[in-house]
């Protein structure tokens, strides 16, 4: 729980004015080694759906989220403003200070569920139903991969076409003005297509 003097912190700290050039608060700490954190520069493949078998037997649970299960509510009853985070974070705090035989029942309950599902398991893949899963497995990922062979890398073409000219030379010069003009007259072309669309609507 929260005493006053913290709850005032946090007021206080809520009302500090936002750093006008940044947009960002100012009462953000930065990282020990004071460099702030970049965004990767590569990109980023995207998560694949991974098909989830209905007909599978259910994951056995762990000690720590069956104690989290038993206590949530009660927590929760007890501080109804705090958020999810926060009362996660009071339940974890509670499970590292929780006495080890109080700790064991829910580790033992935790093992009997690993063992009904280790027995469901092995059950469940003798049976019809893990077979024709497996081949719709095998069977996405087929596909996925005849995609990616289909579609072939598209080189762009002269991408570099005005990078082989030394620079601050008469032909680098040169090149820097063709260029200019020509984007000169892209922009005269592009207000003049601008122009005709403003007239026809």
């Amino acid at each position: 729980m929260e005493t006053t003097e913290e709850i005032e912190k946090t007021e206080q700290s809520n009302d500090q004015p936002m750093d006008s050039t940044s947009g960002i608060s100012s009462n953000l700490e930065k990282p020990e080694n004071g460099s702030a954190r970049k965004g990767s520069a590569t990109k980023s493949k995207k998560r694949k759906k991974t098909i989830k078998d209905h007909t599978a037997p259910r994951q056995p649970l762990t000690g720590y989220i069956r104690f989290l299960n038993d206590r949530r509510d009660t927590v929760r009853n007890e501080n109804p403003n705090l958020p999810f985070a926060e009362i996660t974070k009071l339940l974890a705090g509670e499970w590292m200070n929780l006495p080890t035989d109080e700790k064991q029942q829910y580790l033992d309950a935790a093992e009997q569920d690993r063992e009904r599902y280790l027995q469901e398991l092995s059950a469940y893949k003798k049976t019809e139903a893990y077979r024709l899963f497996t081949q719709k497995q095998a069977n996405r990922k087929q596909k996925e991969e005849s995609q990616e062979d289909e579609i072939p890398e598209k080189e762009p073409e002269n991408l570099f076409t005005g990078f082989d000219i030394p620079i601050f030379t008469e032909d680098f010069l040169d090149h820097n003005k063709a260029r200019e003009a020509e984007l000169r007259q892209l922009r005269k072309s592009n207000t003049d297509y601008e122009q005709q669309n403003a007239i026809l609507q």
